[in-house]
């Protein structure tokens, strides 16, 4: 009998890791496991839990020999990432989606262990970019309960939950006007067809939304809902030792107060416009959300921020942290006869800095076109500065931003709040461009208070975010408090089989060397993303790992020690792979129907690039199905499944290729769209061709989803086959139908 004596815990966390630790030790042997409240005469092993004061709050402790084991941590929470971490020894593998156990075993033999250690990322955790058809928000209850589990077991600690434009799930009223213009998700309650492939494994009566919620049509009733469920799982997070983080966009103002600014300023609406048209015309597209951009600096937009914030702090308990980040690309551009110029001396005035701190040439550079075949914007790495503009709107937008997050965070109601509920707050920007992160940090130093935090959404993908960390040297030279946000996936090849494992590891560990003290990671899937999660986790509790010494040791437990070197190989491939669909085909995998309306407009992607994509997935799928064939029990599911999505991703990029063939020669002939009732068609023989492009790519597509709907379980696959129905299958079905009929009614003719 194995005995496990009980920690006689005062929090709920205490009680969770003891029964951790009995239901992990009942999936590894046969022997009986008890929980006892003192040692037991008749245990073979007798294991322990314990708080020790002695200890790091996040120091644990674990030594064993064959009959006895002793866990400690320095708090609950340490406790339960400790018995976490003497599972792992017995090749417990936890992942984003879930436990992975080895072989049970009739007897378990306790080894010798000697293991203390404080994590290297004193704050690593997730970031839940909400509002899209994979993530939590769409989750049921159950399975959003089970992440923040899951979690736990890979020994996070820090949840945020960043509603994104301007989608807040908390009650918020000012001068009487309420924030209900909500939605969830950009599918827009689309009922899902009945032939639709895989259509029985989506767990919703009509469309894709969240099971409990998918009734409620009432705005005020949604959204108690959801605010409702996201209090739940702040509990759920506190009972795991998890600190809570509420990020919302406090310059996207709700339209309902954006209508009323007019009225209650007297000043009209031109005096509030601040949009910078780029910016707004993405964000809407992909966010299915009407955008205001008031004039950040007007009285009126910072109480009405201050009053946000003070509303959302009061409506959740649980939250430990608060955070303000800016527009996704925030940009400025002055109006009425002002300049740039003017806009750096009235910065440096306020904040008493010399001009010089600015790279004036390198903000006046112009970006040139690329090298090799141009690009389509939307399909354009970093379209927030593209080829032809330079880099004043991006970066003043984004100093701009800091001067506004200041002001209400220095609002006396607010720092009274944030002093009487002990909550930490934070700045964050969210500007994806690399260029744009180095020109605008040594102002931005410049500007920050000693003391309140900065994070920075710097880029797409954990490689580039990795790469420019070294341009943030003039935050760590000034001495501020520094928070990176990272990727587990980057969303424009959301459809695609995405490997970041090599780039994690780098990311972590130059965070660590910044002096980073809290690192999360955004991320829309779970499923597919395991491997980047682990690498994540892995790195931030111990960033002193080597890649190597990562890989051998999770490969090691997930396929067998004999069979890490295949894995190192095939997640290789598959991360060359990503890198270089990211770099040359940007957003080829992107959400909802953006790829078939929008990347694949003139010029399109580039042919030869395509079949580079394809051909560099081949490899990795090819070397999945080896590992497949050899892995060990543990992983051979999950080897599998890769190979699947390798083999959905050849198939996608090859369908992209016929869209193009079929969609481009339209463009010349103002045949797309194809409802353009003045197109000059083709000629028949002509539109033949096309016709056979549009089924290739339609048929490439059917097959994606019939092996994707092999594997739908979860809720975020769930709103991926949804999302691929109607974002993909929908429109190639009724494109290539309306080709054909076209050519039967001879249109060229």
């Amino acid at each position: 009998m194995i005995a496990v004596v009980h920690i006689s815990p005062t929090h709920q966390t205490g009680v969770h890791a003891e029964k951790e630790l009995v239901n992990i030790l009942r999936h590894l042997t046969g022997e009986q496991v008890r929980s006892v409240s003192a040692p037991a005469a008749d245990a073979r092993i007798s294991i322990s839990l314990s708080t020790d004061s002695s200890l790091h709050p996040q120091e644990i402790m674990i030594d064993a020999d064959p009959v006895s084991v002793e866990i400690k941590g320095g708090s609950e929470g340490a406790v339960l990432h400790a018995v976490y971490t003497f599972a792992e020894k017995f090749g417990c593998v936890f992942e984003f989606s879930g436990i992975l156990f080895p072989e049970k075993k009739e007897v378990l033999e306790m080894p010798e262990l000697h293991v203390r250690h404080i994590p290297g990322m004193p704050n690593r955790g997730i970031r839940m970019h909400l509002n899209f058809v994979q993530d939590q928000s769409f989750f049921t209850e159950k399975e959003f309960a089970g992440f923040i589990d899951n979690m736990a077991r890979q020994k996070f600690n820090y949840l945020l939950f960043h509603m994104y434009t301007p989608q807040q799930w908390f009650p918020f009223e000012y001068r009487g006007i309420r924030h209900l213009d909500l939605g969830l998700g950009n599918l827009n309650r689309k009922p899902l067809a009945e032939d639709m492939i895989g259509r029985s494994r989506v767990k919703v009566k009509e469309h894709w939304f969240p099971q409990e919620f998918e009734q409620i049509r009432d705005n005020e009733e949604l959204l108690k809902a959801v605010y409702g469920r996201y209090k739940s799982m702040m509990s759920r997070a506190h009972a795991r030792g998890i600190r809570n983080s509420v990020s919302f966009e406090p310059e996207s103002m709700p339209q309902a107060m954006a209508a009323k600014l007019p009225e209650w300023t007297g000043q009209g609406a031109p005096a509030f416009n601040s949009s910078d048209a780029l910016t707004v015309n993405w964000q809407e597209e992909w966010s299915g959300v009407k955008l205001a951009e008031p004039d950040i600096r007007h009285p009126l937009v910072i109480d009405i921020a201050v009053e946000r914030v003070l509303q959302c702090i009061d409506a959740f308990p649980e939250l430990d942290e608060l955070q303000l980040i800016s527009r996704e690309g925030v940009a400025w551009r002055p109006k009425d006869g002002a300049t740039y110029a003017d806009e750096i001396a009235r910065l440096c005035r306020k904040f008493e800095f010399a001009a010089e701190v600015f790279d004036s040439a390198g903000l006046g550079r112009t970006v040139p076109a690329g090298e090799g075949p141009e690009m389509n914007l939307k399909a354009h790495p970093y379209w927030t500065v593209p080829p032809g503009d330079n880099f004043f709107p991006t970066v003043i937008g984004s100093l701009r931003y800091i001067e506004f997050s200041i002001a209400i965070l220095k609002d006396p109601r607010v720092q009274a709040k944030l002093a009487e509920r002990k909550i930490e707050a934070e700045i964050a920007v969210y500007s994806p461009n690399p260029e744009t992160i180095r020109l605008m940090m040594p102002p931005l130093a410049k500007m920050l208070p000693k003391g309140i935090r900065f994070s920075c959404l710097a880029d797409y993908g954990a490689r580039d975010i990795a790469d420019n960390l070294p341009s943030w040297k003039p935050l760590a030279d000034a001495g501020h408090r520094i928070g990176v946000i990272s990727w587990l996936e980057f969303d424009g090849t959301m459809m695609l089989a995405q490997s970041w494992l090599d780039s994690l590891v780098e990311n972590v560990r130059k965070a660590k060397a910044l002096g980073a003290e809290v690192m999360s990671f955004n991320h829309w899937r779970v499923r597919s993303l395991e491997h980047n999660a682990a690498a994540a986790a892995g790195l931030c509790w111990d960033p002193s790992l080597t890649a190597d010494e990562f890989k051998d040791d999770y490969f090691g437990r997930m396929f067998g020690k004999e069979n890490a070197d295949l894995a190192k190989e095939a997640y290789g491939l598959l991360e060359e792979a990503t890198i270089y669909a990211k770099t040359y085909n940007y957003n080829i995998g992107f959400t909802t129907d953006w790829v078939f309306r929008n990347s694949t407009d003139i010029p399109g992607y580039y042919w030869r690039r395509l079949m580079e994509s394809k051909g560099n997935y081949q490899k990795a799928l090819d070397v999945f199905r080896k590992l497949e064939a050899v892995s060990i029990r543990t992983g051979r599911k999950q080897a599998a499944y890769m190979r699947d999505y390798c083999q959905m991703t050849v198939w996608h990029v090859d369908a992209v290729h016929h869209l193009q063939n079929a969609k481009l020669p339209l463009m010349g002939y103002k045949a797309w769209p194809v409802t353009n009732e003045r197109a000059a068609w083709p000629a028949p023989e002509i539109l033949k061709v096309l016709v056979k492009e549009a089924d290739k790519a339609l048929a490439l597509e059917i097959k994606y989803m019939r092996v994707l709907s092999r594997w739908v379980k979860s809720c975020d696959e769930q709103g991926q086959l949804s999302m691929h129905h109607q974002g993909v299958i929908e429109p190639l079905t009724s494109f290539a139908k309306t080709l054909s009929e076209h050519l039967e009614d001879g249109a060229g003719n």
